[in-house]
């Protein structure tokens, strides 16, 4: 069977499979360029009449490779050849990423997911259709597993999410996807950042994979797949049993927080306590995202210590209390009472390190070289210190009482209480606060100043470079 027709019965099955379409489906369709998202409309193009399926492109140019504008021409020709409806939108990319600490593909992720619910809302759409394939399916996989993911990132990549975002070319491969194209003469664009190795994605995909087919097993691909088919049967299984459990545990819910007794759950399966943690957590969050293994167990560890109290700040604003016997989960905008928990974390250099506690990661790298006055100013997130002049080893903690440092440019050394009120730093703050200390004392306080021993001079040689993140 020829490329041009194999593929679309193999999209059909996937479609029909997951109940993605319905008759009369408004449809955004995000349309890069690239061979996937270009399939994707041609093959929902030939679809729409079975279907009666109005589709409209949407194309976000991220303002970050020299071809943008080309791509964007290359969209919007495309969309006008087929007499469809089309949306651009220009974003920075970098400066957004910068502005709220995210990496390039976080910002990227979230300034195109906020485009395409943004059109879907304007044009009443009921879909949004993205390209993504097998071989997006195999590295995210291999991404989860590199951050230490729970069972729940080796689902991978949904064909079908929150019953609006769906991806029909899922199970299948680029190579299928490109001779499609080629068998219809169908022309694409070729991505150049899918090539540039600061990407993790682009390093799992260009080194880690060919590496694995060469000298573990040639289906590596197949072998991950069927992981994933599995890891989400059994996670759909936890999430039954942690779904009833909830409930046996649940105390009550004052408003909307969500009281459950520590010591019903510690009677539950290891499993199933943190997957009631993660319902409860994801159920806060806006659209469920942004939970990962590392919050769910920072509760489960505040839940099982024998300290009667504690306080952890998660992710999106969400807080969670220990108190007597219970512990409360708080939703994002209520006030809370409580102070965060202390912490304090060994440091190998070089490293990433994240603070449950605090709810930040703090990167910590070493190079050689100068740095300009004007970078060291530049974001107070960073921040350059003479490596030399550090006595490890280096820790990471919160405050502690009697506290003091030599802040940078000011005369003598200050108690770091009476620093955080000229600084104006709210007293719940202050615990959360990312300290990083050395044997002599503190060297930085995460995100406002460094202290003046180990400030930058012309003879640095070794800069040690922070970053909170």
């Amino acid at each position: 069977m020829v490329d041009s027709v194999k593929l679309p019965i193999k999209v059909r099955k996937t479609i029909e499979k997951y109940s993605m379409l319905q008759k009369n489906d408004r449809i955004i369709v995000a349309v890069s360029g690239g061979c996937d998202s270009v399939a994707l409309l041609r093959i929902l193009y030939e679809f729409s009449s079975d279907w009666n399926l109005f589709l409209i492109v949407g194309h976000l140019n991220h303002g970050i490779r020299k071809e943008s504008e080309v791509e964007e021409d290359f969209v919007r020709n495309l969309a006008r050849s087929l007499e469809l409806p089309y949306e651009v939108e220009r974003v920075n990319v970098i400066s957004y990423a910068k502005d709220h600490g995210l990496s390039v593909e976080m910002a990227g992720r979230e300034l195109r997911y906020r485009f395409l619910l943004a059109l879907a809302s304007r044009y009443g759409a009921s879909k949004i259709a993205l390209g993504h394939n097998q071989n997006d399916h195999v590295e995210t996989i291999l991404l989860n597993l590199t951050r230490g993911s729970g069972i729940e990132g080796l689902r991978g990549i949904q064909p079908v999410r929150d019953g609006m975002i769906i991806r029909p070319l899922i199970f299948c491969t680029k190579m299928e996807i490109q001779r499609y194209l080629e068998s219809l003469g169908i022309s694409y664009m070729i991505d150049s950042s899918n090539r540039d190795m600061r990407y993790t994605r682009n390093r799992i995909r260009n080194v880690l994979i060919p590496v694995m087919k060469q000298n573990i097993n040639p289906r590596i691909e197949e072998a991950l797949y069927r992981l994933s088919r599995i890891a989400a049967s059994q996670d759909d299984f936890i999430r039954s049993c942690s779904l009833e459990a909830l409930e046996k545990v649940r105390v009550k819910t004052e408003e909307s927080a969500i009281i459950i007794s520590t010591e019903g759950l510690a009677k539950l399966h290891e499993a199933i306590q943190g997957g009631v943690i993660r319902l409860i957590l994801e159920n806060m969050s806006p659209g469920g995202k942004g939970i990962y293994w590392i919050h769910v167990n920072s509760v489960k560890k505040l839940a099982l210590a024998e300290k009667c109290s504690g306080f952890l700040n998660m992710p999106h604003g969400i807080t969670v209390e220990k108190r007597r016997g219970s512990l409360v989960f708080i939703p994002p905008g209520q006030e809370f009472k409580g102070e965060c928990l202390p912490y304090e974390y060994s440091v190998d250099l070089p490293c990433e390190i994240f603070i449950p506690e605090a709810n930040v990661k703090m990167s910590l790298r070493i190079f050689k070289g100068k740095v300009s006055a004007e970078e060291m100013k530049r974001d107070k997130r960073l921040a350059y210190m003479d490596l030399d002049s550090i006595d490890p080893p280096l820790k990471v903690r919160n405050r502690r009482p009697g506290d003091v440092f030599h802040p940078l440019g000011m005369e003598g050394r200050k108690k770091l209480k009476d620093f955080f009120i000229d600084e104006k730093i709210d007293k719940l703050q202050r615990n959360f606060i990312p300290l990083l200390t050395d044997m002599k004392g503190i060297v930085w306080v995460g995100g406002l100043r460094i202290d003046e021993r180990v400030r930058i001079r012309d003879t640095t040689q070794n800069v040690l470079k922070a970053e909170i993140i």
